[in-house]
């Protein structure tokens, strides 16, 4: 959603900046008032357009601000076999997950289940490693699963000597 209100802002602008344009130029009357009508209708039609993005999978080609990000969490996945890998990534430094979509590749979705089930086994995350990296053409390394952690060591006990008191006659 901290998106939505700068890329509206500036739509709404450019959409006065041409309606403003076409009212200053040398056209008919009509032809002003059919400008003005064009941008008010705009305006609207460009806040539910973003609105309606909003849901929608971002296709990983199209990802740009997070092009370099070297490895990212994976929330949730699911596939449509000869569609696309939907993935729901938590990326570091961000608050909000973010929904994803790969394109189908048998590889890489089989990597994908195979790795869900070992961090499942091993009570650990999966992760992808370069998600936005365009060359996946192998898909070997894109996901794996954290190694579980390592519990913490146990601070040693001191072993006191029992002592037993004599009841009292």
């Amino acid at each position: 959603m901290t998106g939505l209100m700068p890329l509206f802002v500036l739509a709404a602008v450019a959409a006065g900046i041409l309606a403003a344009i076409t009212v200053w130029s040398r056209r008919g009357v009509k032809m002003k008032v059919v400008a003005i009508a064009a941008a008010a209708l705009f305006i609207p039609l460009a806040y539910g357009s973003f609105t309606e993005l909003m849901s929608k999978p971002k296709p990983i080609q199209m990802e740009w601000r997070y092009d370099d990000l070297a490895k990212a969490t994976v929330i949730a996945a699911t596939s449509r076999e000869n569609e696309a890998i939907y993935l729901w990534l938590q990326i570091d430094g961000v608050d909000e997950p973010r929904v994803y979509a790969l394109p189908w590749n048998r590889r890489a979705a089989e990597q994908l289940q195979a790795t869900t089930r070992e961090a499942e086994a091993n009570q650990s995350e999966v992760r992808a490693q370069l998600p936005f990296n365009q060359d996946h053409a192998a898909y070997d390394e894109l996901f794996y699963a954290t190694p579980q952690d390592v519990p913490a060591a146990k601070a040693p006990i001191a072993q006191q000597p029992l002592v037993y008191a004599q009841p009292a006659d």
